[in-house]
């Protein structure tokens, strides 16, 4: 008798769809593709002519960074570098369009028609001249530059083009500078942020669609993509406030080779892909992004990012200094309120693939093949791959992927709040409009109950729901024949992969929390993975104890009510865990009664309580030896040390909440109306972020983790530069050369008057002595200043006076509110003692027990 595994890869086989025969390509729409020429590039040596018509920077863009500076328009989107071919070939528009941006769209010239189907998308009918390849695959006004392009990959009848008009009445509310560099795209020096650099952004990002007379006049400039994609219920339309405008695609300068290929997105602005059912004056149906979600987004989608998790960048808010009213339906209560909110355009970067995506060209063989190839091309991109994954690999490595995204999204302590079958983006996170941080692992908390299963089981349900089911039954119609069997395999063993795949991650992030670093984490499971698994089932059976029938408010104001709240903050007990656990000071029951203040129980029951406390201390109990063990008792006491320490800080509490946030930034605004200045609200914003830095690159024993490998930044040919800063014109670097460490401050001329080098810097490095100092250079725009450390710093604040006394700061805040300084980690100092040492020097502020620590640690 055949095996059940044997039978179950033979019905797999039977019930596989027949190939589905593309869709013929009209000669339209391939004349069109001629018009624009295939594929559109430009690149720094030469540019293709369109119908005559040579592109310009700006037209399409390929951003090399040493050519940034001199790239007059950084980036355009898709300007309309073929209107004058339209002109020219097909005369002035004749009539008015018709449903402008939206299906069935048409405008007529003397020389023919340019028709925007719902099924085929763009295409232009010439009457003067016929396509030379009638047919050609069709690849006219992709939003990608890169050979993988999405645009082209999606098909045709996935686009919506939109005409669009530059917003010339935006104005600037926040810039994310970091994101920006990441993107390529160079701002001002140390985030100074000029009159120049905002008209310069403006020109980039600021748009708004175009009206039909306008249209008609041929009065618009820039041609931007919204793309179709579907939910299971087929209300969903796709992008239906959000325009694709082109891509960012950033080269490094000394090989050439493609670093990243980003895309940029423009939310607030109406495509005609509003969901079923929306009114005019719901916010999908007017198409237009309040102010308010759009920072909320910013902030919750940086604060991922600091911490180590894959989302979308923003790269810019917009005000467009305009009030609309919006009704929304409150999903709990039912509510319906009436708000006046402000307008504005959320930018942001990175990959906007979607699982919905492939599902609106499920039917569609070759596009969802071409939609899974740039997907394949993108991970080989990454992983500098040279040859393409197969199809059971690509598979593998997404799932892999996602499950990592997921675990770091729930060790941030972060709640999507809608997970969505729209809402799932392939390669990372995105629409944050709905998430919250957590102050407990509550197991039901959601913002929307419909639209999510609760915080402690999104990570399960997204992917046994949509990588188990959806993307597998996608992969399936996708895949050649020749890699069927292989596919079916991997499948077959799908469900185990996974549920192992995200217990790995999540206990990796476990013992991060418990305070062991990265590789720690990673020794502890490879020496006992049994043990390590343990801890997490532990960890995560106290934290999701529900507290039954009862309510909680969450948040700094208490504004966010829990249902069935969790009865234990986990987080606050792992702060102190391996203290407890190794204090030989206290009595084993003494150990239970302080944790078991520590979890802070809500309605506190001694019993039960202490029971708790017993099944985190002993699952504990066995990982603290084996991390701790073969160092002696001064070296031990120091290794528990550098334990305690990351465990406090990176289980420390987060005030990102959505409803505190939701406040928070209402009250901003309301500042702004009074008058205050928009740059004083995201200065405060962003030390904000930076006091919620948990996990991330910037964290320090991510930094102590870099040190150890060696892939640390070195400033100079002596020092590595251990962190940086960047805000307001102002750079604020972390150095050392093992031996001895210093703070560099670097600050634009700009903000110092006309005698830069006369002016004085005054800083803390506890936050209660303030001293002051003269620069140590004057140089290339920016004057330095260098503070030698003689011993750990707590912090580091600072503020200048200019050569007339008058006081310069960071929109009345000190410089460096917020930035943890890596040096005042005793991880980080452990491991620059050993640096030291390799280079024959010797840091003599750090203990020899502690060094130990560090080196037996590594040596195992």
């Amino acid at each position: 008798m055949p095996s059940a595994r044997l039978i179950s890869l033979l019905l797999a086989i039977l019930t596989l769809p027949s190939p589905v025969a593309a869709e013929p390509l009209s000669q339209a729409a391939a004349g069109y593709e001629h018009l624009l020429g295939n594929p559109l590039q430009v690149n720094g040596a030469q540019a293709q002519r369109v119908a005559g018509k040579p592109l310009e920077w700006g037209d399409a863009l390929l951003i090399h960074r040493a050519e940034i500076g001199t790239v007059p328009s950084v980036i355009r989107g898709f300007r309309m570098a073929y209107r004058g071919a339209l002109q020219s070939l097909l005369g002035l528009p004749r009539e008015p369009e018709a449903n402008v941006g939206a299906d069935g769209a048409l405008q007529r010239f003397d020389g023919g028609e340019l028709r925007w189907d719902p099924q085929r998308g763009i295409a232009a009918q010439l009457s003067r001249w016929r396509p030379s390849h009638p047919t050609k695959p069709v690849n006219a006004l992709s939003n990608s530059l890169s050979a993988d392009r999405f645009g082209a990959a999606s098909g045709i009848a996935m686009r919506v083009p939109l005409v669009a008009l530059d917003e010339r009445e935006a104005g600037i509310f926040a810039l994310n500078h970091d994101a920006l560099a990441q993107h390529g795209i160079r701002t001002g020096r140390h985030g100074h942020e000029s009159k120049a650099l905002h008209n310069k952004v403006r020109r980039a990002f600021a748009f708004r669609a175009a009206t039909t007379d306008e249209i008609a006049r041929g009065a618009f400039s820039h041609v931007g993509l919204a793309t179709r994609y579907s939910d299971k219920l087929g209300w969903v339309k796709g992008d239906g406030r959000a325009l694709l405008i082109g891509d960012l695609v950033v080269k490094d300068r000394k090989n050439g080779q493609v670093e990243g290929i980003f895309e940029v997105q423009i939310k607030g602005i109406a495509t005609g892909l509003r969901p079923d059912g929306e009114t005019d004056n719901s916010l999908h149906g007017s198409g237009k992004n309040p102010l308010r979600d759009a920072i909320g987004d910013m902030m919750l989608s940086e604060y991922l990012h600091r911490n180590g998790v894959r989302t979308n960048r923003t790269l810019a808010i917009l005000d467009l200094n305009e009030s609309f009213e919006v009704t929304h339906t409150d999903p709990k209560t039912k509510e319906v309120h009436r708000n006046k909110e402000r307008a504005a355009l959320f930018v942001r970067g990175g990959s906007f693939l979607r699982l919905a995506h492939l599902f609106q060209v499920r039917h569609n063989k070759k596009a969802l093949g071409a939609l899974l190839d740039h997907a394949n091309q993108r991970l080989c991109r990454e992983q500098k791959r040279k040859a393409p994954l197969s199809y059971s690999e690509l598979y593998t490595q997404l799932v892999k992927r996602k499950a990592s995204e997921l675990a770091g999204t729930f060790w941030a302590r972060v709640a999507l709040g809608s997970v969505t079958f729209d809402n799932i983006e392939l390669f990372e996170s995105l629409d944050h409009g709905t998430a919250s941080t957590v102050d407990r692992m509550h197991p039901r908390y959601s913002y929307h109950e419909k639209a999510s299963p609760g915080f402690a089981k999104e990570a399960t349900f997204v992917l046994e729901n949509y990588y188990l089911g959806d993307l597998a039954c996608l992969m399936r119609k996708a895949t050649p024949w020749k890699e069927r069997m292989a596919l079916e395999r991997t499948l077959l063993s799908a469900r185990k992969m996974v549920r192992q795949t995200l217990e790995h991650e999540m206990t990796r992030h476990a013992l991060e929390h418990l305070g062991f670093d990265h590789d720690q984490a990673a020794q502890l499971m490879a020496q006992g993975s049994r043990e390590s698994h343990a801890f997490w089932k532990t960890v995560r059976e106290v934290g999701q104890t529900a507290e039954k029938n009862a309510t909680y408010r969450m948040g700094l104001g208490g504004e966010a009510e829990v249902k069935d709240p969790a009865r234990y903050d986990v987080f606050n007990a792992l702060a102190r865990l391996a203290l407890i656990s190794e204090s030989s000071k206290l009595s084993p029951i003494a150990k239970e009664h302080a944790l078991a203040r520590r979890l802070r129980p809500l309605h506190p029951a001694e019993q039960r309580d202490r029971a708790a406390a017993r099944k985190l201390l002993d699952a504990v109990k066995g990982l603290l030896d084996k991390g701790l063990a073969g160092l002696d008792q001064k070296a031990r006491r120091e290794g528990l040390r550098l334990v305690a320490q990351q465990a406090r800080e990176i289980n420390a509490p987060v005030e990102l909440q959505r409803d505190f946030l939701w406040h928070h930034v209402q009250w901003q605004l309301e500042r702004v109306k009074k008058g205050e200045p928009k740059a004083r609200i995201m200065a405060e914003l962003r030390a904000m972020l930076r006091a919620n830095d948990r996990k991330g690159f910037q964290a320090p024993h991510e930094v102590a983790r870099r040190v150890r490998r060696g892939t640390i930044t070195m400033d100079d040919g002596e020092r590595i530069r251990l962190s940086r800063l960047n805000e307001g014109g102002v750079s604020i670097d972390e150095l050392s050369n093992g031996a001895e460490d210093a703070i560099r401050v670097n600050v634009h001329h700009a903000l110092l008057g006309d005698k830069p080098w006369a002016a004085r810097m005054r800083y803390t490095l506890d936050g209660k002595s303030w001293h002051e100092m003269a620069p140590l250079v004057t140089s290339r725009g920016e004057i330095t200043f260098a503070i030698p450390l003689d011993k750990r710093p707590a912090l580091f604040e600072a503020r200048f006076v200019d050569a007339l006394g008058k006081k310069v700061d960071n929109q009345g805040m000190a410089f460096g509110i917020g930035h943890k300084l890596s040096l005042s980690s005793y991880r980080v100092d452990a491991e620059l003692a050993i640096w030291a040492a390799r280079r024959g020097l010797r840091r003599q502020k750090t203990p020899a027990a502690r060094r130990r620590a560090a080196q037996q640690r590594k040596a195992r």
